[in-house]
């Protein structure tokens, strides 16, 4: 009887376990997602929350929707091991009454995020004059003929030798300051790995 009532338990706890965990294996990308957060939080208390917390150190995004926050928040850290430390640690963290949801960004987040409004700074001015891709930001105010570009001209750019970690976002981000974009995308091949291009499309040339 002691045995089955022993293996019973670690089942449980084994379960309880796997319930709170908000992935299964190692993460990939130095992004995170977190939902649940209250609405009345500034993104600049949030980010000094986890500051205290794990160390963080890279930029935050409270995301809105119809200009009112919607208890979303994106974050980027500087390596995979500090998205992964707050994963661990600050996943079911309670803020404020409420346990926070902390998780690896997935695909599906990026496209639901890509055109909400967001408290916060853009990737650019969180690292540096080179910005998140290692290139300074797109130049502003240039037009065609300063350029000494002649003939037509589209709302197309075609993008080379990006780093392979990033992604359609990162790029939106850093050519927006340019214009408004309204696609981005970066190319991959058959098994979805970036070929380090992309495509930017501009709502007018």
């Amino acid at each position: 009887m002691l045995g089955i009532y022993l293996i019973a338990s670690c089942c449980r706890s084994r379960s309880r376990s796997r319930s709170n965990s908000p992935r299964r294996g190692k993460i990939t990308s130095k992004r995170v997602v977190i939902a649940n957060i209250p609405y009345d939080i500034t993104w600049n208390k949030l980010k000094q929350i986890f500051r205290d917390q794990v160390g963080f150190s890279g930029y935050l995004r409270l995301m809105k929707t119809n200009g009112r926050p919607n208890g979303m928040g994106l974050m980027e850290f500087k390596t995979i091991e500090g998205a992964e430390k707050a994963i661990e640690k600050m996943h079911r963290y309670e803020i404020e009454g409420r346990r926070i949801i902390v998780r690896e960004e997935t695909l599906r987040d990026q496209e639901r995020m890509a055109n909400m409004e967001f408290d916060g700074p853009t990737n650019a001015s969180m690292e540096g004059p080179m910005g998140q891709m290692g290139m300074p930001p797109p130049p502003q105010n240039v037009g065609p003929g300063i350029m000494g570009v002649r003939g037509p001209i589209t709302d197309s750019l075609y993008v080379s030798n990006l780093d392979y970690s990033v992604d359609w976002r990162k790029v939106k981000d850093i050519f927006k300051q340019a214009g408004r974009v309204v696609h981005a995308t970066v190319k991959q091949d058959d098994e979805g790995r970036s070929k380090g291009v992309a495509v930017v499309r501009f709502e007018h040339p």
